[in-house]
Order: C-alpha cells, then sequence, then structure tokens
C-alpha cells in the first residue's frame, strides 16, 4: 500500500496540531487574539499513551477543580483508579488548558524579522496551571491582550517552563485585514479538546492494560517511563505534536462560531472586580478591537 509522506494523517496516529513550543533560551512573540476561548480538560499522562482524559463526566469547572485536588474519582474512573492503586504508568489527574494564539516569525530574541514584512501563523499554545495564572494576570493588570503581544522566553525546554511578559504594542493591528482572514481560516481546524489528550472509552483503556499485564506483569518499565518524574506525572510537561498545514476565510463572528467552553469565571475576573495598575487600567471606550473581540 502505498503514502504520501507529504500527508501526515497517513501515517501517524492521535491529533497533529502546530503546537506552540520552545527551545531552552529561545525567544517568541504571540497574541491571544481572544482570552474568552480556552478549553480546559483533566488530564492523565499514560505511559506509551501520553494524555489522556479523564473519564469523571464533569459538569462544571468547579467540579473539576474538585476532582482534581481529590487526586480522581477512583469509583468513576479507571485511570484515577490505576493512578491511586500506585500504578507508576499513570499519572494523576491534572488540570491543563488550550488556547489558539498568534505567533510572529521572529529571531531568536524574539525581535521581528527585518525583512519580508509581518509574518505571522496560529499555534496550539498548551497550559499547566502555573503558566495559565501567569496570562490570568497579565489579563488583570492590562486588559484585553488582544491590544498587548506577550513575550516568551524559555527558561527550560523539556516542560517548557517560561517567563511570560506582555508588550504595549500588538503588532497585528498593523495589518488588521489580513490578520482578521487568516484567524478565520485557521481557527476551525483545531479541537482544542483534542489538542489536549485523546477520548479513550473505558473498554479500551481496560484491554490495553488487561494486554500490557499479560505481556509484562509489572507492566514495564520503559525508557519512556524511567524518564517521567514527579513534575510530568503531575501533568505540567506536555507530549510533542507535529505541525499541521494552513488555509481557509474573516473574524466579524469568528469566535461566536468557536463552539468552546468558556474558562473557569472565577479564574478569570480580577479581585474586586477592579483592574490593576497597566496601561488599560481604566476600559478604554469602544474601538474597532473591542468591536472585532470583546462583545462575544
Amino acid at each position: 500500500m502505498e503514502i504520501d509522506v507529504e500527508k501526515p494523517d497517513q501515517y501517524q496516529t492521535g491529533v497533529v496540531f502546530p503546537k506552540l513550543e520552545l527551545r531552552a533560551d529561545e525567544k517568541a512573540r504571540v497574541n491571544v487574539l481572544s482570552l474568552k476561548k480556552w478549553e480546559i480538560a483533566l488530564t492523565h499522562w499514560v505511559d506509551r499513551m501520553g494524555y489522556v482524559h479523564c473519564l469523571y463526566p464533569f459538569k462544571t469547572v468547579k467540579e473539576l477543580i474538585e476532582v482534581e485536588s481529590d487526586y480522581g474519582k477512583p469509583e468513576d474512573c479507571i485511570l484515577c483508579k490505576k493512578s491511586a492503586d500506585g500504578n507508576k504508568h499513570v499519572g494523576l489527574p491534572s488540570r491543563r488548558y488550550a488556547v489558539r494564539v498568534l505567533r510572529y516569525k521572529t529571531d531568536v530574541q524574539g525581535n521581528p524579522v527585518a525583512t519580508g514584512g509581518l509574518q505571522y501563523w496560529m499555534e496550539i499554545w498548551i497550559l499547566g496551571p502555573k503558566k495559565f495564572s501567569q496570562v490570568i494576570e497579565k489579563w488583570k493588570e492590562w486588559g484585553n491582550l488582544a491590544k498587548h503581544d506577550l513575550a516568551l522566553h524559555c527558561t527550560e525546554a523539556k516542560y517548557q517552563n517560561m517567563d511570560i511578559d506582555i508588550k504595549k504594542d500588538a503588532l497585528w493591528i498593523a495589518e488588521k485585514d489580513k490578520v482578521v482572514a487568516y484567524w478565520k481560516s485557521e481557527a476551525d481546524k483545531y479541537n482544542l479538546m483534542e489538542c489536549l489528550g485523546a477520548k479513550v472509552p473505558k473498554e479500551i483503556l481496560e484491554r490495553r492494560f488487561a494486554m500490557m499485564s499479560r505481556r509484562e506483569p509489572d507492566y514495564g518499565p520503559t525508557k519512556e517511563t524511567e524518564e517521567l518524574d514527579a513534575e510530568k506525572l503531575l501533568g505540567e510537561g506536555t507530549p510533542t505534536a507535529k505541525p499541521a498545514s494552513a488555509a481557509k476565510d474573516e473574524l466579524a463572528g469568528l469566535f461566536d462560531d468557536e463552539k468552546q467552553p468558556k474558562p473557569d469565571a472565577g479564574a478569570l475576573l480580577p479581585e474586586n472586580g477592579k483592574r490593576k495598575k497597566g496601561s488599560d487600567a481604566t476600559p478604554p471606550k469602544k474601538d474597532y478591537l473591542e468591536g472585532l473581540l470583546d462583545d462575544l
């Protein structure tokens, strides 16, 4: 049977998406065009499978966080049970977030390239609770992040630890119409919940674990498992995914069309409903950006 190596779906398994991932000491500049369009999931790291969604039937973000705090629900999820029983090949349930970002072409220091004009593409940013909180703090301080690019500096590559700073401006605004059209064409290509992990039915997981037990009574260890540490099992690491391609249509109504649940309202609202210091401390009057991105 012939395959076309230019079509990764013919020979790769799992979801293929362009993931934001930096090398050690690399810098990048990105923009979170819509802070409201995030996905949150509770996932387990499973040896030889990657991240798999917890099987507990969550109804609210609050419930999801409570399950994470309780180290899972062994009576409702086979992965939670494996983890609670001390199986070193299944990690604790951990929160992870996903959002689409616009990434600019820059040099390794994060400065826009000098030739060729503004260049950019969409990537999916997968974050643990720590990095998510850093982004939210920037939002509380500066307001609408569509008006402010984020400057990222990777301090450790394995778990994508990075410093997150903010810029006073957003490069994409200079080419608003082109970026809007590009974003609309790309946004619906990637399901963020699928990017966060695989949804595997209980029956398949049971068969998988039973097969592993027969082949290897102790189910391991493997080289991949030996490299896992507490941080990985707690969900701070993310698997590497290969990039996908690009192309398709404007942005008025784009975010309304994205069928993504909103993040935890409590996590997003500033304390006492007040903004901290920053260039947008007092909400500005409506302009084209507000109409484009804020009335969601």
